[in-house]
């Protein structure tokens, strides 16, 4: 599957220690992802969503500049992305979940139209 047809600015802001730190709005979920990377396949939960990336929760130890495609099974439809790990966040005793900021770099047409028809029905 070719995933050029929409390119995303590689600009991210620092993190700032907050789950909802990024540019868009997110959709708070609960979604099963799967990512394959180099030497890694694995299912993930995903506990936000936007038109711009997501946010993991897992321990995965994926340093930032970590590429991966990423499948999302949506209510409209299969989503997909070729991403990149832009800050991960490790496990602390009462803290927020951990995980990884994940910035998508290119998306199909058909797959962006599912994120958009999802993220429009949750108001996003």
């Amino acid at each position: 599957m070719a995933l050029s047809e929409y390119s995303f600015s590689p600009e991210i802001p620092p993190f700032s220690g907050e789950l909802g730190r990024q540019s868009e709005s997110r959709q708070a979920e609960r979604l099963r992802c799967w990512c394959e990377t180099t030497g890694r396949d694995f299912y993930v939960r995903c506990l936000d969503l936007g038109r711009d990336g997501l946010f993991l929760q897992t321990l995965a130890d994926l340093s930032p500049g970590t590429r991966m495609d990423i499948e999302i099974d949506l209510p409209g439809g299969d989503f997909a992305a070729h991403a990149e790990v832009v800050w991960r966040r490790a496990p602390e005793e009462n803290g927020p979940p951990p995980g990884l900021g994940v910035q998508f770099l290119s998306v199909t047409d058909d797959s962006f139209d599912v994120l958009e028809g999802y993220l429009g029905d949750h108001h996003c």
